[in-house]
């Protein structure tokens, strides 16, 4: 059966959203160290608002300053909030959204460094898979207090002009610590697991009354031996007091099993989609599915087959604010490649969010100070990430733009990336680029390597961009310099070794490392570092090194240097100067960082910027930021009064 469009109106109560596009909860660190919301985080959701979400949700918000879980997460713990509710709630309503804020209390897993007081549980039993703090057991009176807490707040959130409030059962908070048979070991009323999730339900509905939709977050299952599974998850819902909820708002995963609650590339978009089928069939209630969905096909699919009355997103809106648009227009976003970098794994860090694929993530409420340059010739120089986004970015502006690429595809090391077990969405940014660059109406040219003196020779141009990358740096070693090869080069032009040595631990030596390894080669790893890839976050790097570690073709040597290679052995030293020999035979992929390349003797008289590995980025997300940011340079600098560049005679 053919249900309704992505498009298409929900009515929930007294509401109706204007399509079916739920911008879901996700922290962002854009609040205060007092938890009160900021210009920064207003624009955050003004833009999601603008670009046509029709819902548009705050981040898990604590009801009581014992539940603050973050540093710079959002409060909603006494009335002093309510200002900043109402910026939230004016900036959204502005474009016809709706505003939802979600009340939560991290019981257990509040860091004691962070709420500066023990955390409170409905047990003593600290989460240990985080190194959680031994949890207090909360009295009956206690209980009683939290319950309120949640009401109190909810009253807070309606009296800044919130229009729908969503209660946190999910991911292993405090009514999730009450839910999960891991966590709840009482022999009280509240050991039956959803008696304090009900109490709670109550209070909240009875403080906002019958006319406000309200949401449960729900965690399909928990993700960790011992806890619910998907069955006991969807028993334990059935037996709660849904006749007061409007919508299950489902998600999955728990602490310790974060995997599920922001899921990596190589997990199925829309994992849960046969799951939220049978919610709506036995709770006989609206259901919105979160759990990687990307795709604006995924979620027509999904409302169209019934699985869902609405899609949650949060990363993909992070990654393009205008997602909701796409998806009823049936066009592509700029694409979430699932990689947590700038989201998931830096949440805990304190800092602000970002996004890899989309440098202007968490700075909406900054002007980039650029203007229109109609007419300006631009030579971009490089198709990698860094001369793709850099491009994108001069041609939005008016820039007739042409950009050159020494070999005969686009991408830069975007490709051989891609083509990872723990890559499989990086290609979709590569395919947004190039559409995007023909829809500006690009010049591209391949296989036209340049070098800096032919530039004012071959092109008639005002300004130049220097994305011209970056090669292997292979450093030396005594021994079989022919076994030595550059890991970009080998990728470039792999070879059919049975066995491959890998001299390095970074990103690119980890995840080139889980290539081999899925190609069923005996690898070894050598690095000085003591782990894989520790400039990743834990949730990006989480496959990629499970894999590894529990595979019996890689050993990893790691903490050692490199002293020697023979025609079939390596000589490794530890940090103290033991050596010893390791088997080895094949090539030695060399992951020892890049050496710029650049142009050089341009003619004095363009105006040129360095972008990407070419100016020192040595990431994909430092490098398209790079690329944005030398657009927006080499804009002002064309603004600004200065001679034109000469004519080609």
């Amino acid at each position: 059966m053919t249900g309704p469009d992505v498009g298409t109106p929900l009515t929930v109560r007294d509401l109706t959203l204007r399509n079916r596009v739920v911008g879901a909860p996700m922290e962002r660190n854009l609040c205060d160290l007092a938890g009160r919301v900021t210009p920064a985080y207003a624009a955050y959701l003004e833009a999601r608002a603008a670009g046509g979400t029709a819902l548009v949700f705050t981040e898990s918000s604590y009801v009581r300053a014992d539940s603050r879980a973050r540093l710079r997460q959002m409060a909603m713990s006494d009335d002093g909030v309510v200002p900043g509710v109402r910026m939230l709630a004016d900036a959204v309503h502005r474009h016809g959204s709706l505003l939802g804020v979600e009340l939560n209390h991290a019981g257990r897993v509040v860091p004691r460094a962070v709420s500066q007081r023990q955390p409170v549980g409905p047990s003593p039993v600290p989460c240990v898979e985080i190194g959680g703090d031994l949890p207090r057991e909360l009295g009956l009176g206690e209980i009683d207090e939290l319950v309120e807490a949640f009401a109190d707040a909810a009253q807070r959130a309606l009296d800044g002009g919130a229009d729908v409030l969503s209660v946190h059962a999910a991911h292993g908070y405090l009514i999730g610590q009450f839910l999960s048979p891991r966590s709840n070991h009482r022999d009280d009323r509240y050991c039956s697991p959803t008696a304090f999730l009900d109490d709670v339900l109550v209070a909240v509905r009875d403080r906002i009354g019958p006319r406000v939709p309200l949401f449960l977050r729900w965690s399909a299952f928990e993700g960790l031996p011992g806890g619910r599974d998907r069955d006991d998850a969807l028993a334990t819902i059935t037996r709660t007091r849904l006749d007061l909820v409007d919508v299950v708002d489902l998600s999955a995963g728990t602490y310790g099993a974060g995997q599920w609650i922001t899921p990596s590339g190589e997990v199925e978009e829309a994992y849960l989609a046969e799951t939220a089928r049978r919610y709506r069939e036995e709770t006989g209630l609206l259901v919105g599915l979160a759990g990687r969905i990307t795709r604006p096909e995924t979620a027509q699919r999904l409302v169209a087959e019934r699985a869902a009355d609405l899609v949650a997103v949060a990363r993909a809106l992070h990654a393009d604010p205008t997602w909701a648009r796409h998806a009823v227009a049936g066009t592509q976003p700029r694409p979430c490649i699932a990689c947590n970098q700038g989201c998931a794994d830096v949440v805990f860090a304190g800092n602000p969010l970002w996004c890899t694929v989309n440098p202007r993530t968490g700075h909406e409420a900054e002007s980039d100070g650029a203007g229109s340059v109609d007419g300006a010739r631009v030579l971009v120089v490089g198709g990698g990430p860094a001369g793709l986004e850099a491009a994108a970015t001069l041609a939005e502006r008016g820039a007739s733009v042409i950009l050159a690429e020494a070999t005969s595809r686009l991408g830069g090391q975007v490709v051989p990336t891609a083509a990872m077990p723990s890559r499989p969405q990086l290609g979709r940014i590569l395919v947004w680029w190039t559409r995007r660059l023909e829809s500006l109406g690009v010049t591209v040219l391949l296989d036209t390597p340049l070098v800096g003196s032919e530039v004012a020779e071959r092109f008639e141009v005002d300004a130049v961009v220097d994305a011209t990358g970056g090669v292997d740096n292979v450093p030396s070693v005594v021994g079989d310099h022919d076994r030595l090869v550059g890991i970009r080069a080998w990728l470039a032009d792999p070879t059919d070794d049975a066995e491959v040595a890998v001299w390095g631990a970074d990103r690119a030596a980890t995840y080139t490392a889980d290539l081999l390894r899925s190609q069923r080669r005996r690898v070894v790893l050598v690095s000085t570092e003591q782990s894989l890839a520790a400039e990743a976050g834990a949730r990006e790097r989480l496959h990629a090194v499970e894999r590894l570690t529990g595979d019996d073709g890689v050993e990893l040597v790691l903490g050692h240097t490199l002293e020697q290679v023979g025609p079939e052995a390596l000589v490794v030293a530890d940090p103290v100067g033991r050596r010893r020999s390791v088997e080895s035979r094949g090539p030695i992929l060399v992951s020892q960082g890049s050496l710029p390349l650049g142009l050089t003797d341009v003619d004095p008289d363009l105006v040129v910027e360095t972008a990407g590995e070419a100016g020192g980025s040595r990431s994909l997300d430092a490098s398209v930021a790079s690329g944005h940011d030398a657009a927006l340079r080499t804009l002002a600098r064309l603004l600004a009064p200065r001679p034109r560049a000469r004519a080609r005679t």
